[in-house]
């Protein structure tokens, strides 16, 4: 059985806008792991890829963003599954964070992000690990 790691936006983004490769990927793309996300992943992701492309931070060898992102192997699930949670969550956690804690909590699977207040979702009874 695979082990299930849920990402979040930021590590979408990290993987393909930034500049060179990073150990992110042996964690990943390990043999025994499955990827998984909430749908908001993809509006996440588009929303930070027009900042950085704002900002002129996406190298100019990196193409077609959008396709890329389609092409993840991450497994997503529909929101209408993690309401609840995410409404549990409300006092604590953004709505956009309380979805992938919510994910994660129902898959029993790892949180992997590298936004750092994100990562101090720990409490809530999932674990959360911060590439590094």
């Amino acid at each position: 059985m695979k082990r299930v790691l849920v990402v979040d936006a930021s590590v979408a983004v990290d993987l393909l806008a930034r500049y060179e490769p990073e150990p992110i990927e042996s964690m990943l793309w390990a043999d025994d792991v499955a990827l998984a996300a909430p749908e908001l992943i993809y509006i996440e992701a588009l929303q930070a890829f027009r900042r950085l492309e704002s900002a002129g931070a996406i190298p100019k060898r990196r193409k077609d963003l959008v396709a890329l992102l389609g092409m993840l192997p991450i497994q997503t699930y529909r929101h209408d599954v993690l309401l609840a949670r995410i409404w549990k969550l409300r006092k604590h956690l953004s709505a956009y964070d309380a979805a992938y804690v919510a994910l994660a909590q129902i898959l029993k699977a790892t949180l992997v992000t590298r936004d750092k207040k994100l990562a101090k979702a720990s409490g809530w009874g999932v674990l959360v690990a911060v590439p590094a």
